[in-house]
Formats: C-alpha cells, sequence, structure tokens
C-alpha cells in the first residue's frame, strides 16, 4: 500500500471513529440528560410566543415565560389525563367484548375450513400426508386469544406501572419545568452568548446544516404527523357516525400505523373489510370502504401539497437505512427511520457529505 492509501486510510478511520463517538456519546447523553433536552426543546417552541408577548403586549419577559410555560403543561397535562381515562374505558370494553368477537371469528374461520379444507386435504394427499391435527380454526382462534389478551393485559399493566410511579414522573415533570422555564426566559441571552463564543466558519457551517435540516423537517415531519393526525380525526368522526365501538383505540392506533413508512392505514382497514364481508355485515362493508376510501383520497390529495421538498433519497438506501434502524433499536427504529432520513437529506443538500468524501481523499476541509 503506498503513501497516498495510507493517508486515506488513516482520514477515513478519523472520520468513522468521530462519528461513532459522536453518536455514542449522544446516545449517552440522552439517556441521563433527556429532561433538559425536552426542556430545550420546550424552549424552542414556546419562545417566540413569549417574545411577542413581551415585545408587542410589554409583558416582563419573567412574567410571560410563567404564564407560557404553565399554560402549556397545564393544557397538555389535562389532554393526557382526558385521553388517558378514554383510552382505560376502551380498552377495559374491549377486554369485556374480546370473548365475543374472538366467537366471531371462529365461526368465520370454521366455515371456511369446512367448506375449503377437505379439498385442501385432497390436494396435500397426491403428495405427502396432510399433516394438521385438529381444526385449523380452533388453534388460529386460540393464538389469537393468546395475543389479544397479552397485548390487553400489558396495556393495562404498563398503564398502571404508569400511574403507580407518580412521583417518579412528577419529579422529571418539575425538572423540565424549570429547566424550560429558565431556558426560554434567558433564550436570547444564551444565544448571544453561544454566538459569540462560536467561530464565524463554524457558525456559518452549523447554520448551513440547520437551513437544510428545517427544510427536510418541516416538510416530511410536518406534513406526515398532520396527515395522521388528519387520519386519526376523520377516522374517529367516521366511526363515531357509523356507530362503532372502541373508536377512540381505534383511531389512535391508526394514528400510529400511519406514521409507519411503507405500512399506511391500509393494514388496518383491509382485514378490517374482510372480516366484515366474511360477517355478512355488508352494510357496516359499505360504510367502511366508504371511509377508507375517503382517508386514501385525501391523503392523495393533500400530501402533495404539505410535503414542500422531496428528500431526494434514493428507495435502496431508504429500504437499507429502514433495516439497519430495526436492526438495532427494533420496533422503535421504524419510527426513527423517517428522523434519520431527514439528517441524511440535510447532511448531503448542505454538502457535509461531500466535505468529509473530500477531506478523506485530499486532506483538504
Amino acid at each position: 500500500m503506498d503513501k497516498l492509501h495510507k493517508e486515506r486510510l488513516l482520514r477515513f478511520l478519523i472520520v468513522s471513529i468521530s462519528i461513532l463517538a459522536i453518536l455514542f456519546s449522544s446516545v449517552f447523553v440522552s439517556l441521563y440528560a433527556y429532561p433538559f433536552i425536552i426542556a430545550l426543546l420546550i424552549s424552542m417552541l414556546l419562545n417566540p410566543i413569549v417574545s411577542i408577548m413581551e415585545q408587542k403586549w410589554k409583558i416582563h419577559r419573567g412574567a410571560a415565560t410563567i404564564i407560557v410555560i404553565f399554560g402549556f403543561f397545564a393544557a397538555n397535562v389535562m389532554f393526557a389525563y382526558i385521553l388517558l381515562k378514554r383510552f382505560i374505558h376502551e380498552l377495559t370494553l374491549l377486554a369485556k367484548h374480546l370473548p365475543a368477537y374472538l366467537k366471531n371469528i371462529y365461526d368465520l374461520l370454521y366455515d371456511l375450513e369446512t367448506r375449503y379444507a377437505p379439498a385442501l386435504k385432497q390436494w396435500f394427499n397426491r403428495f405427502g400426508q396432510w399433516e394438521a391435527e385438529g381444526e385449523l380454526s380452533e388453534m388460529a382462534v386460540q393464538k389469537l386469544r393468546e395475543y389479544l389478551t397479552m397485548f390487553v393485559e400489558k396495556s393495562v399493566v404498563f398503564m398502571s406501572q404508569s400511574i403507580s410511579s407518580f412521583t417518579y414522573t412528577m419529579i422529571v415533570l418539575c425538572f423540565i419545568m424549570l429547566a424550560a422555564y429558565f431556558m426560554t426566559k434567558d433564550y436570547p441571552n444564551m444565544k448571544s452568548l453561544f454566538a459569540r463564543f462560536i467561530p464565524e466558519r463554524v457558525k456559518l457551517f452549523f447554520a448551513r446544516v440547520l437551513k437544510h435540516f428545517k427544510q427536510s423537517f418541516v416538510a416530511v415531519i410536518k406534513a406526515q404527523l398532520s396527515i395522521a393526525f388528519l387520519t386519526a380525526i376523520l377516522s374517529f368522526i367516521g366511526l363515531r357516525f357509523f356507530k362503532v365501538e372502541h373508536s377512540l383505540v381505534i383511531s389512535a392506533a391508526l394514528f400510529f400505523v400511519d406514521l409507519i413508512p411503507y405500512v399506511g392505514i391500509g393494514i388496518v382497514f383491509l382485514p378490517w373489510l374482510l372480516y366484515s364481508f366474511f360477517q355478512k355485515q355488508y352494510v357496516f362493508t359499505v360504510e367502511l370502504s366508504l371511509l377508507y376510501g375517503m382517508l386514501v383520497i385525501i391523503r392523495q390529495i393533500i400530501e402533495p401539497r404539505l410535503l414542500a421538498k422531496n428528500l431526494g433519497i434514493h428507495p435502496l438506501a431508504t429500504i437499507i437505512i429502514l433495516f439497519l434502524s430495526i436492526e438495532f433499536f427494533g420496533a422503535f427504529g421504524v419510527f426513527l427511520t423517517p428522523l434519520i432520513l431527514i439528517v441524511i437529506s440535510s447532511l448531503y443538500h448542505a454538502k457535509v457529505i461531500q466535505l468529509i468524501s473530500r477531506y478523506i481523499k485530499d486532506g483538504v476541509i
């Protein structure tokens, strides 16, 4: 290996180790300093409101910060309480009616099995022995019962643990409120302090990255959240109009499913439509089809307008990033994938990746 390749390899190792060090330190810091990170995000969100109250309404910044912080946390706590109370109520009803739902599924599967299983058995016997023992419908319903019961039990246990850890939650919430107050109150001073100590070249570099990050973030996250929230609201209204039970739980599930890349609400609606059709609930099947069709059409109309700018990342790279996110972070990696794509897109459009490539190749920054 000649000198040029050795130098490039050394620079590549330096860049790789630096990136890994930044990632690991970020994860480590976020695990222990997450209240202050949350407080910083809240401060950045509420600072424009406090500034308006200070400049236009001539309210002292400290008093304006107290009013805005208190209103923000009070509204969020009240909303969380109402949502949690309603969710527990509907989850309890779901657990109560679970045996009836399972019986309907069993009747449907048993009817399909008695119609088609003999023909399938004869077909399989041409090539080998039919190995299935017992009723397939009973086995399927038994598995489904186990999974649904586990889901309900774990949900109730999780919410019970959340309520039982009320003291710890309140302590963390107090730290977040205090940190958010001081950060919001002294936001202009903190901003000018950091500006004085950061070199001009570094400020320009981060300003360029931040500009493209904001563009990608606003275009993707805001669009996805808006579409998912609109889908959940319309679903809730439609399900309540059609007098469907557990409409809040279903709408909440649709909200989170709609945030998952490449999945969408079809994973909930399509099996539901098939189940309703085979249960001979034809009127409800038509109602559900109308609701699903309306949601799809609205999404197709609104999404292009909300997405101001495409990320510009190749689909193969998206699939690879999604796979790696799931491998490293589990199911949570699915939700992290859009954020990772935004970061990569902003770094690429800000020419950071090109800068790193030039440094590795030529040793020039």
